[in-house]
């Protein structure tokens, strides 16, 4: 810290209303803790667990611009928070962040500051939220101090500069399904929480995934009452969410689309393609869809015979049940759509597929061919195809004009192919815009399986089968084989005029300051877009969310993603420089 900045940490001092704040432990109220570090010492404002204390504001009386900081705890729970300028919008949501130190099993040991934003401070204060138990169950928020820095008017112009992103915006991000269950709200400030830090960044596209075919029976008919009895209180908020969703998505998709069309970032309804529902015995209903649910005669076929709880694009009802699911989002406003065809199995050896092969290759077994067999995959990639000329004409007649359609393929196209997945096809004829890199990949693992002609042996296939999965997913983040995959898309993609953006690291699996480098290893490779799959939970890790938000600049502002650690010296009253009683050890 510097003597210009000014750091308020003492936070109950500066409270407009100091009733909401109580130095002993309150569901309603704000716990005011004192605190101390080897450099700042001051009260702290926290609520715990299943607390709903009112929104608090802190007068600043600042004016000017300034660099903001904030400095959090991490308690035992999820630390997540809400913080906003009064002249803002909506709501920012942050929690702490992940990566950046190892005590992630004692955090208590030091408080983590790092940077929010920069502001005009001239009349704001800033308002604090603890997220309400419908968005996230299990989560305490703990604010130590905020420190700003007042800004030169030089400072403030390179500021600007930074932010003007009209050359740089190069990244197509992406919101998980997940928080149409703990991301909503009728108020309409704390709807856009993800949605508020995408501005002034280098993101210009976002895909939202849509709720899709939610198997309604499973909570749109239980009253409050069974679902006391029936839910634990994780479960419950779960629930409720995906009512409130439920009840408000038309609302909630307008207020979303608007804002950040205001902003500049095109908007698309995206979908996970895979026809199936998550199979945990107490997941949420919003993941399963009553399509899936109650069609088990469409389900795909294995090679042993045995059948998934996944619909096959083999069938034409499950096309048509598709296409009609894809259509009703055209009224909402969207962009156009982005196709998540990277997870899930989408076509097997249903009795259309086998019976089209049959007439192609004559006195050939399909059920030994392994995946990458192109008389196998053709077939697979034939009718996909034909799903996706049906797709592109009816959301085109739907909308009375051409929608743009993107699709999530896998690291290669090669890797895709095998799994019916044709993108070069679908690029030349015209059906999609963009093709958006996974960071995953699926392959079919027949070690030990394999005959030396290379047909599978299905006697040992199936013994394999009980010991063993045998379609597998490389579900990680290998920046190596993403800078494999680009320049097998990139002639695809000029040659007929497709967009194509290299995937980014999974959230949360590399430091904020790895995020530059991986970026120029990727533009070496002729990357010019990126895309950065669950954006929403980057976006609450502010350090990762700075770092990969801005990689479309020549160089990324590295005081946006450093990450300031102070030790912990003393804790509500506490002393805990010698020994922590908090570290559950």
């Amino acid at each position: 810290m510097e003597t210009r900045d000014i750091v308020f940490s003492r936070l109950d001092e500066i409270v407009a209303k100091p009733d909401a704040v109580s130095p002993r432990g309150s569901r309603t109220r704000w716990l005011a803790m004192p605190y101390e570090t080897g450099e700042v010492q001051g009260t702290a404002l926290a609520a715990g667990e299943l607390t709903s204390p009112e929104d608090i504001r802190f007068k600043l009386g600042l004016r000017g611009w300034h660099k903001i900081f904030v400095a959090v705890l991490n308690l035992r729970s999820e630390n997540y928070m809400y913080l906003k300028l009064t002249g803002d919008e909506g709501f920012t949501g942050l929690r702490s962040p992940f990566r950046e130190h190892r005590h992630r099993w004692c955090p208590t040991e030091f408080a983590e500051e790092f940077y929010w934003k920069s502001a005009d401070l001239t009349g704001e204060d800033i308002i604090l939220s603890k997220p309400a138990r419908i968005e996230l169950v299990r989560n305490a928020c703990c604010l130590l101090w905020i420190r700003c820095v007042p800004m030169t008017e030089e400072e403030t112009a390179e500021y600007l500069a930074y932010h003007d992103t009209s050359a740089t915006a190069c990244i197509h991000g992406h919101v998980d399904g997940d928080r149409n269950t703990f991301d909503q709200s009728v108020d309409s400030e704390k709807l856009l929480v993800k949605e508020m830090p995408l501005c002034g960044t280098d993101i210009s596209e976002l895909s939202m995934e849509i709720s899709g075919d939610i198997d309604n029976e499973a909570f749109l008919t239980s009253t409050d009452d069974e679902d006391a009895a029936l839910l634990t209180v994780s479960a419950e908020c779960n629930l409720r969410g995906n009512r409130l969703f439920y009840e408000n998505r038309e609302k909630a998709y307008a207020l979303r689309i608007d804002f950040l069309h205001r902003h500049g970032i095109r908007v698309y309804a995206a979908n996970r393609m895979s026809v199936a529902s998550f199979q945990t015995p107490f997941t949420s209903p919003a993941f399963q869809l009553a399509f899936a649910n109650h069609h088990p005669e469409y389900y795909a076929v294995m090679r042993d015979g045995s059948t998934v709880k996944v619909c096959s694009y083999a069938f034409e009802q499950v096309q048509t049940y598709v296409i009609d699911t894809l259509k009703e989002y055209v009224q909402y406003g969207f962009d156009g759509f982005t196709l998540l065809w990277h997870r899930g199995l989408h076509i097997a050896f249903e009795e259309p597929v086998i019976r089209r092969f049959e007439e192609r290759h004559p006195g050939v077994d399909p059920f030994v061919l392994p995946v990458k067999d192109d008389r196998l995959n053709g077939i697979w990639c034939e009718f996909m195809t034909e799903f996706m000329r049906k797709l592109r004409a009816a959301l085109d007649e739907a909308a009375g004009k051409r929608m743009q359609i993107n699709v999530v393929s896998e690291y290669t196209p090669e890797t895709a192919r095998h799994f019916g997945l044709d993108v070069e096809t679908w690029a030349r004829e015209g059906l999609i815009d963009e093709i958006l890199q996974s960071n995953m990949e699926t392959f079919e693992d027949l070690e030990g399986c394999l005959r030396e002609d290379g047909t599978i042996d299905l006697a040992r296939y199936k013994e394999k089968l009980g010991r063993d999965y045998i379609i597998k997913r490389n579900h990680d983040t290998d920046v190596d084989r993403v800078l494999d995959g680009i320049p097998q898309y990139l002639p695809i993609c000029k040659k007929y005029g497709v967009k194509f953006y290299a995937a980014f690291p999974w959230e949360h699996t590399v430091s904020p300051h790895e995020y530059p480098g991986i970026a120029r290893r990727m533009k070496q490779a002729g990357a010019e877009g990126f895309f950065s799959w669950d954006t929403n939970g980057v976006v609450l890790d502010l350090p990762e969310f700075h770092a990969m938000s801005m990689t479309g600049h020549e160089k990324v502002n590295e005081e946006t993603y450093t990450v300031n650690y102070y030790r912990m010296l003393s804790l509500d009253g506490s002393n805990i420089s010698a020994f922590n009683p908090n570290w559950r050890g």
